[in-house]
């Protein structure tokens, strides 16, 4: 009768543990499933950023040859330079850079 009582309960642990390792390969199959479809998502996703890419370095093209038709010579400091000359009065000269609180001290202010 032991023997039987003994033989019953591993038959019991193996059917338990058949169960355990079923649900277990079950959720490694559900796992799988979600790689599988995020995998294949990534690939949409990536194939969707190299269409735009190819996309954008095409307009960028299209910019460039556009921009490139005007030529502009852009000199800040000596367009600033000439519009000051013209509009100054003769006899004028700037005050030297930093010493902007001057005019301030000179009418009996603080600087």
């Amino acid at each position: 009768m032991l023997f039987i009582a003994a033989s019953s309960a591993s038959a019991m642990q193996i059917a338990s543990s058949t169960r355990q390792q079923s649900v277990g390969i079950e959720q490694i199959w559900q796992a799988t499933k979600e790689i599988d479809r995020i995998a294949t998502e990534t690939a949409s996703g990536i194939s969707q950023l190299e269409s735009a890419a190819g996309n954008m370095k095409q307009l960028a093209g299209v910019m460039a040859e556009i921009v490139g038709r005007y030529k502009i010579h852009f000199e800040p400091e000596a367009k600033l330079e000439r519009m000051r000359d013209r509009d100054r009065p003769s006899g004028v000269m700037d005050r030297p850079r930093g010493m902007e609180g001057d005019a301030t001290r000179e009418k009996g202010g603080r600087a």
